[in-house]
């Protein structure tokens, strides 16, 4: 291992506390996942922001130091992210109580300029 060590220019202690290291941050990261997990039973559409705060206690419990956007890449990287809904503008509300007027221009048709002429009242 020394050899090893040597031909990458790392000391074998700080090969050791890599090792050591990464198993505790799988650890940890598979300790978060499971608590997310569980929140995610009772508010499936909660956001990682929101889930991040709600962690507080659990981080603290556990000693454990996660940023929040370390938290969401951690989410991320594991598929548990919620997709944002896109809202789209309603343009058009068909279904209103007032009078609807026929569309008298649909059918006709159109020979020469001016012979008919169109407007829209409906601008904000």
């Amino acid at each position: 291992m020394e050899t090893l060590c040597g031909l990458f220019g790392v000391s074998r202690q700080a090969w050791y506390e890599k090792q050591k290291r990464s198993q505790k941050a799988d650890l940890t990261g598979a300790m978060v996942l499971a608590e997310v997990r569980r929140l995610r039973l009772d508010l499936p559409s909660v956001g990682a922001e929101i889930l991040h705060h709600q962690m507080t206690d659990f981080r603290q419990q556990h000693g454990i130091k996660l940023g929040r956007d370390k938290f969401t890449k951690l989410l991320r990287d594991n598929g548990l992210l919620i997709r944002k809904r896109t809202r789209r503008a309603r343009t058009t509300w068909s279904d209103h109580p007032f009078r609807k007027y026929p569309n008298l221009v649909k059918g006709k048709k159109v020979d020469a300029p001016n012979q008919q002429w169109v407007s829209d009242i409906s601008a904000p």
